[in-house]
């Protein structure tokens, strides 16, 4: 933090220094708390927020696989080819595309909410739709499934 504030205030130094005159400067670190202060009693001052996602929801749109990572922390309903169902004791996942590793979005059901479903097995081959908000999980986007009303087969 010390090297990066130098580096920033010593060009400055250099080149607005004149060089028959000689001045003392001091430099002095600033408080954060008297920034927030003052941005907080005036409302104009503009202070770098950091942004936080908004979820959105957009459950009636319906977007493909390939557009899924365009549409993170959104609700809305993707519509794919199941190329491969995987059901574990702690978890099921149908993968779209392709088979894992190479599947490019994925709907993860707990073994709790798989009990609604009479067999998962019949999504595989399958195009269906699935609506709920799109999550990343290592890189690769997902949606978890808690209600079979979430899920349809349309071919």
């Amino acid at each position: 933090m010390k090297i990066s504030y130098l580096l920033l205030v010593i060009p400055v130094l250099i080149f607005s220094c004149d060089k028959d005159k000689s001045e003392e400067i001091t430099i002095t670190k600033q408080d954060n708390s008297q920034i927030q202060k003052f941005a907080e009693e005036d409302p104009d001052t503009e202070l770098q927020k950091e942004e936080v996602p908004v979820d959105i929801d957009e459950s009636d749109k319906i977007i493909s696989t390939n557009e899924v990572n365009n549409y993170i922390k959104k609700t809305v309903t993707v519509e794919g080819y199941v190329a491969d169902v995987v059901m574990r004791p702690k978890v099921n996942y149908l993968n779209f595309d392709n088979k894992f590793p190479k599947h490019t979005f994925t709907v993860v059901i707990f073994p709790k909410d798989a009990e609604n479903f009479e067999d998962l097995n019949i999504f595989k081959n399958k195009n269906i739709q699935v609506k709920g908000k799109i999550e990343l999980y290592r890189g690769k986007p997902q949606i978890i499934v808690n209600s079979t009303e979430q899920i349809k087969i349309v071919k």
